[in-house]
């Protein structure tokens, strides 16, 4: 729905500016506006040419061809396609402009989060480390103990056979 909603808004947007830029094209630039609409007519004339020609349309088809066809249509829809361009060239770049920031950000948020990630690890190595010495020491105390007892044990033992 929100592709629709944004595929008609530069519809619209488009028309709006082909609109504004015909007006100041007239308006500044009267010569070039006249021009186009010249270039227009005779596009009008070729396009109008080669349907019939080549397509063999009947005069049913060639009064609605007239019709729709008109130098001020050809010229609005040039306007329009050239403001299509022009909005879809800025809507473009904007959206590079924030996914650029949007992905700094991002950037930054997963650069936090790796942080954190070694943080915490360096943290569970201590842990695990500091854990590891304890068993150690406490393997060692162990070995320790059974040597005395065996040392103990085999000197009852020796004590024991001599009496």
């Amino acid at each position: 729905m929100a592709g629709l909603i944004r595929a008609l808004l530069t519809i619209f947007l488009s028309l709006i500016l082909g609109i504004i830029a015909i007006a100041l094209c007239a308006y500044y630039f009267p010569e070039t506006l006249e021009s186009i609409q010249i270039w227009a007519s005779y596009r009008k004339d070729d396009i109008l040419y080669s349907l019939t020609n080549h397509f063999g349309t009947t005069p049913r088809v060639n009064v609605w061809l007239r019709f729709l066809l008109q130098e001020q249509s050809l010229v609005f829809m040039a306007f329009v396609v050239v403001a299509r361009i022009i909005v879809f060239s800025a809507l473009t770049f904007v959206g590079w402009l924030f996914s650029s920031a949007l992905s700094v950000e991002q950037q930054y948020e997963e650069s936090e989060a790796m942080r954190e990630a070694r943080e915490h690890l360096a943290a569970e190595r201590r842990s695990i480390a500091a854990e590891r010495e304890r068993l150690e020491a406490e393997r060692k105390e162990l070995l320790a103990q059974r040597r005395a007892d065996a040392a103990g044990g085999a000197a009852a033992g020796s004590l024991g056979k001599l009496g």
